[in-house]
């Protein structure tokens, strides 16, 4: 590596890595610095957020349970809700029939079983000849399995279907907002390393590897990449331009059908 290095002329290259390597690095420091505070305060606004959430529920629970604690109190009032099972109490008028219950049988059950519902008693069900079932509650289907195994699929087709050719790759459109500076730092930069250490052996510094992630950050073309690259990588500028491009398109595509790649790299 620092064989290539030694033989290239700087004059001859417009890139900041090249022409003047202290500046370079210092643009780099001021940035990550800058990016290091961004993250703080995403952090700040993320755990705010969550905390205003949990105050929020909780509130909300509050309210919903003095709604139903009045909602049961009026029902006990009125003589439809019974406190702790207790018989009705039937008063018997001389003068007359008693009076009939405006709420039809069926209006009677469903006042009960939604209080029952309420207070987390269980609900039971009277069949024909007073024989009392209890009703098995419903179980939520989970399809969190199913449906990981479908986005897993169709990030496998979206894999298959990123060209190799450079002329095709080069000319896919991005999506640059599925790809931020952490996905970019955490996922990005060792696969740019690996790549590097393949073609470069054990590098001194991380220099080199900074300059792709810095061009990755900058949402600059794959072109300009070879063209940067090519001083140090030589012919193998462009490969190394493609492996990346690719992994670049695959995110691009995925991020632009809602699909979480995690650790999954297209090489």
């Amino acid at each position: 590596m620092q064989a290539r290095l030694d033989v290239w002329d700087d004059d001859e290259s417009d890139e900041l890595y090249y022409v003047d390597r202290a500046r370079w690095r210092q643009t780099r420091s001021r940035r990550l610095v800058a990016e290091e505070a961004a993250d703080g305060e995403s952090r700040a606004y993320e755990e705010r957020e969550a905390e205003n959430l949990r105050i929020e529920s909780e509130k909300f629970l509050a309210r919903q349970m003095e709604d139903m604690q009045a909602l049961a109190e009026e029902q006990r009032k009125a003589g439809m809700l019974l406190d702790d099972g207790a018989p009705v109490k039937l008063n018997v008028s001389l003068l007359g029939p008693a009076p009939v219950n405006k709420l039809e049988p069926r209006a009677q059950k469903e006042v009960v079983k939604g209080a029952a519902a309420v207070f987390g008693q269980e609900e039971e069900e009277e069949e024909e000849g007073g024989i009392k079932k209890r009703k098995v509650p419903l179980v939520k289907l989970d399809f969190s399995a199913a449906e990981g195994e479908k986005a897993k699929e169709r990030l496998e087709t979206i894999k298959q279907s990123i060209p190799h050719d450079k002329e095709t790759l080069f000319k896919a459109k991005v999506r640059w907002d599925g790809l931020n500076d952490m996905m970019i730092d955490r996922k990005f930069e060792p696969i740019i390393k690996h790549r590097m250490v393949k073609y470069l052996g054990e590098l001194e510094d991380d220099d080199l590897i900074m300059f792709v992630v810095e061009h990755l950050k900058d949402h600059k073309g794959p072109q300009k990449l070879v063209e940067g690259l090519e001083p140090v990588l030589e012919e193998e500028a462009q490969e190394f331009a493609i492996n990346i491009w690719r992994q670049v398109i695959f995110e691009s595509m995925a991020y632009g059908e809602g699909l979480q790649t995690e650790r999954m790299t297209v090489d």
